[in-house]
């Protein structure tokens, strides 16, 4: 308790303050207010003098606090609180303590500033700061030399660099086809209009370039003028939109395809049947009959053209059945054999359990010797030919970028070859009715026109994947037919809880971001640790970080730049015991026929399913698990 000396009084000027003054008496008791602390808390003076300033602390209290309060007062540090009004609001403060002896007492003079209007800015200011570095668009900050003066998270992810290596680049090392002329023009644009649309290329740090599109918008911000850009990728929306345009190109040639073919056909049988008509006539005539015959041959040419436009455009009478592939595949291999010759070998693979599909056995066998031929054509020195049939299931994300297909499952039948490759400014066309990149003569330009109509006319999908160097491969996904009471088919795999990871870390490598976005989500929420690469340079990096504790790489085989085995290879010299998984467009067969994949190694053949991910990796990390899993199902 003070003594009962006459207590410390305020200064004039103290009691005019705007912020809150107490004095208080070396055990906490307060010994005068200014009226700032009359109108902050809601006491009278009288009242407040009555109190001991712990009573005015928000927080619960405890035996230590008043020491701790006190030393912090005497200390002299500014620090922050909260304190409660007399009628129970709490409010943030801040106090700055100075003792002086006052009539020979260790007094303190607390001088207390609400700050509950500054925690709010605050506050707002670090949710917008958070909104900015978390937004679902990535955003620039650009000062007028073209220099990055922020980029918030999703800029970074997009681009594969750092902020501090962003914040080193000038905007037109991103944007690729920017004329670095033409920056002050679009800047004074910008600054004359307030903001403005855009699309362009940018280049990510694994040089890797696509489409985005955004809006600039000028703003000054404290003396400095600076354009705010919203960007985001339109890579997955120009895909499909090429695919659309590409649907509906291919529909339109086949809409005209269908036409003349018909009205071909008609033509072909008036030329036919005047030409077995005069037949008889002119029996007598010599060599008529010679010609007469070359009339004919020529017509059934020209009707099996016309059937080859009929399939294409999906107008040719079907028989569909419902049919295990395997049976189809087998029958054919055999003719399979004499149309490609001796210098290639020919493999067949076939599911054991291959589920069924609706569609018409005589047509597919055309599918399949089509694809064969060109199979052969492109390895004119011979090589290695794969038939493979196999159950897939065809994923959300796979129907996503892809206009005709419906997610669930398949059956799928491929073709592939270790061939010269198709280049990838070619792939768009080659479905395309005449159209051959064979010599004159080599060719018509309609045996994969014709499997694209079965194959759509059948309900199914059809892809290609191809490599210069590399091969080919065509995928056909059929729906698969289940009959009443019918199970999927293949072997019952584990429940996806059985599935989980045990915080293992894996390394993953693919050059797609789309698919490396969702293979990473499909890993974290399922119980790994994910380091997710786009290139060679980065999975090192990762590695090299991470060495000690890296339990498996998961990586494409090819790759911009140097290729997944070549990553592979480096991972086993650098972390030992380190597992391997490889993922590819091509099969199995295929990839250890080139040598990429050997039969000690791994693989995931896209498109693959969550549960296809996780039990691939689960037999290498976890192989007892695995088998006492199946065990358990048997």
């Amino acid at each position: 308790m003070h003594s009962s000396r006459e207590a410390p009084h305020l200064h004039p000027m103290m009691d005019e303050a705007r912020d809150i003054v107490l004095i208080l008496s070396a055990g906490g008791q307060i010994l005068d207010a200014n009226r700032a602390a009359v109108r902050a808390y809601g006491y009278s003076r009288d009242e407040l003098l009555s109190l001991n300033v712990e009573t005015l602390r928000a927080a619960p209290t405890h035996p230590e606090f008043l020491s701790q309060f006190l030393a912090a007062h005497r200390s002299g540090l500014l620090f922050e609180t909260t304190h409660v009004r007399k009628d129970g609001t709490v409010f943030e403060v801040e106090v700055s303590s100075r003792q002086s002896g006052i009539e020979g007492d260790q007094t303190l003079v607390s001088i207390i500033r609400d700050i509950s209007e500054r925690k709010k800015s605050e506050e707002l200011l670090r949710l917008t700061q958070f909104s900015v570095e978390y937004a679902s668009e990535a955003i620039f900050w650009v000062e007028e030399s073209g220099l990055i003066a922020y980029a918030n998270k999703k800029a970074c992810d997009l681009l594969g660099y750092s902020r501090e290596e962003l914040m080193r680049l000038n905007i037109l090392d991103i944007d690729s086809a920017f004329p670095g002329d033409a920056w002050k023009q679009h800047w004074q644009e910008v600054k004359q209009h307030g903001t403005m649309a855009f699309e362009a290329a940018h280049r990510a740090c694994d040089g890797r370039v696509f489409p985005v599109e955004g809006t600039a918008n000028h703003v000054e911000f404290n003396g400095r003028e600076l354009h705010c850009t919203f960007f985001r990728s339109v890579e997955s929306r120009k895909t499909l939109e090429a695919q659309l345009r590409q649907a509906l190109k291919m529909e339109a040639i086949g809409r005209l395809a269908g036409g003349v073919a018909h009205d071909f056909n008609n033509i072909l049988t008036v030329i036919t049947s005047y030409a077995e008509l005069l037949e008889s006539e002119i029996a007598s005539i010599p060599h008529a009959q010679a010609k007469i015959d070359a009339i004919l041959a020529a017509s059934t040419r020209g009707a099996a053209l016309t059937g080859q436009l009929l399939a294409f455009s999906r107008k040719q009478v079907l028989q569909p059945a419902v049919l295990n592939l395997n049976r189809t595949v087998q029958q054919v291999a055999d003719m399979v054999n004499r149309v490609v010759g001796e210098d290639i070998e020919v493999k067949v693979i076939t599911h054991p359990r291959l589920g069924k599909a609706r569609v018409d056995g005589g047509q597919i066998e055309q599918v399949i010797l089509n694809l064969v031929v060109n199979a052969r054509d492109a390895m004119p020195n011979g090589g290695k030919l794969t038939l493979e049939t196999t159950n897939v299931e065809l994923s959300d994300e796979y129907a996503r970028l892809h206009l005709d297909v419906e997610p669930g499952p398949y059956v799928m039948l491929s073709v592939s070859d270790n061939g010269s490759g198709i280049p990838a400014d070619i792939t768009s066309h080659i479905f395309e009715p005449f159209f051959t990149t064979k010599p004159k003569d080599k060719g018509t330009g309609l045996g994969l026109s014709t499997v694209y109509g079965i194959v759509k006319q059948s309900g199914g999908h059809i892809s290609v994947y191809s490599e210069l160097g590399i091969g080919t491969t065509f995928k056909i996904y059929f729906p698969l037919v289940r009959s009443a009471g019918e199970a999927a088919p293949g072997p019952v795999g584990p429940a996806l809880s059985e599935l989980q990871g045990r915080g293992e870390l894996v390394l993953l490598v693919e050059d797609d971001k789309s698919l490396r976005a969702v293979v990473a989500e499909y890993l974290s929420e399922n119980g790994y640790r994910v380091l997710a690469a786009g290139n060679h340079d980065e999975a090192m990096l990762f590695a090299a970080q991470h060495c000690h504790d890296l339990a498996l790489l998961l990586t494409d085989i090819v790759l911009f730049g140097k290729s997944g085995s070549a990553i592979a290879q480096a991972i086993h010299a650098q972390v030992a015991g380190a597992k391997i998984v490889f993922m590819s467009g091509y099969s199995l067969d295929a990839m250890r026929e080139n040598g990429v994949v050997t039969d000690d190694e791994h693989f995931l053949q896209k498109p693959f399913t969550r549960t296809t991910l996780l039990q691939t990796i689960q037999k290498l990390l976890r192989p007892s698990a695995t088998r006492s899993s199946s065990d358990s199902r048997a």
